[in-house]
């Protein structure tokens, strides 16, 4: 199992911008997302997986605001996927999200990696 930090991501509503009719990744996503590639590449040490996986972030969110935790997910494994940890995020046969007590020192999303040989639901 790969176990990862990182802080919270943004939220799917903060990931693109409209400019000009064309869709772009917002600033806010541009700089998580390079920095997250960055702290995946340096905690993984070269783990890669092509095998069938089981996914779960658990996330400790800074305050206790309303937030719908599904909206963090995409950004999580793109990002994984762009690192290079993984072929595609469609590997994930079973995706997990948590909710943790809040943390307002330390935000953060917590990322467990397991491979499964035969995909058991």
């Amino acid at each position: 199992m790969l176990e990862l930090t990182l802080p919270i991501p943004p939220s799917i509503n903060e990931i693109h911008r409209a400019i000009r009719g064309r869709n772009i990744l917002s600033k806010t996503a541009r700089i998580w997302y390079q920095e997250s590639v960055r702290s995946i590449k340096q905690q993984a040490q070269g783990w890669f997986s092509n095998k069938r996986l089981f996914v779960c972030y658990r996330y400790s969110f800074k305050d206790s605001r309303r937030r719908d935790i599904g909206n963090y997910e995409k950004i999580l494994s793109d990002s994984i996927t762009k690192a290079g940890l993984w072929k595609d995020d469609s590997q994930i046969d079973k995706l997990t999200l948590i909710r943790l007590p809040t943390n307002k020192d330390c935000p953060q999303v917590y990322i467990e990696i397991e491979e499964v040989a035969n995909a058991q639901l």
